[in-house]
């Protein structure tokens, strides 16, 4: 894969060594990596609200158990537009953390295809970084665009960090980051750190952890 470098002067991020802008040859076309600008939230929130919606229907609103009944009380009873807001603030508090930074991905249309965000771990005496969301658009995950948002976002966090440890919630995802080194750990341990929480909605979620020394 060819890579081109360009120089970018990061505006949002809280990192002590930004990551720097690159452009990726996809199929096709170039997709450019690059830190968050306040601009770039909106879409980022609209498409975490998305499947984050998709996640909670499928995991909580199947069947007809009580809890389930009761977890599709709970989506119905959330006022959409806030929890964007909500979102959206969220991914704004992050950026006001030290040691902290969102990566978006855009085709040459400017069109979001990805993102990822990493964040220092809280209630965790080793300094550990987090990676909260990972994400790209159906039609971009034919490739290895995947391992790259993994890389980059990752790629000044054995500056910062100890350990990175990243949610994952379905099979493919424990696969991808197992791929990339990272092992499956006690959940628990983790599970207050990562804001896997909005309007009450809570998506289930596997923890894995990858030493950055090593």
């Amino acid at each position: 894969m060819q890579v081109q470098r360009i120089q970018s002067q990061p505006t949002f991020t809280s990192l002590k060594n930004p990551i720097k802008a690159e452009k990726f040859l996809y199929k096709d076309e170039f997709v450019l990596m690059r830190e968050a600008k306040k601009s770039d939230l909106t879409d980022v929130a609209k498409d975490i609200k998305k499947w984050m919606s998709n996640s909670f229907r499928l995991e909580n609103c199947m069947g007809n158990s009580p809890e389930n009944k009761k977890a599709r009380e709970i989506y119905r009873s959330i006022d959409h537009k806030e929890w964007l807001k909500d979102i959206k603030q969220h991914l704004i508090d992050i950026m006001k953390k030290d040691n902290s930074s969102i990566l978006v991905a855009r085709n040459q249309k400017n069109k979001l295809v990805g993102y990822a965000t990493m964040e220092q771990a809280g209630h965790i005496k080793t300094p550990t970084g987090i990676i909260e969301n990972i994400h790209l658009d159906l039609k971009y995950r034919d490739g290895n665009l995947g391992e790259k948002l993994l890389e980059k976002i990752t790629s000044t966090a054995k500056n910062e960090f100890d350990d990175v440890v990243v949610a994952s919630y379905s099979l493919g995802d424990r696969n991808f980051y197992s791929d990339a080194g990272y092992q499956i750990i006690d959940s628990d341990n983790y599970r207050n750190a990562l804001y896997a929480r909005y309007g009450g909605v809570s998506i289930k979620e596997f923890w894995l952890k990858k030493n950055m020394n090593h």
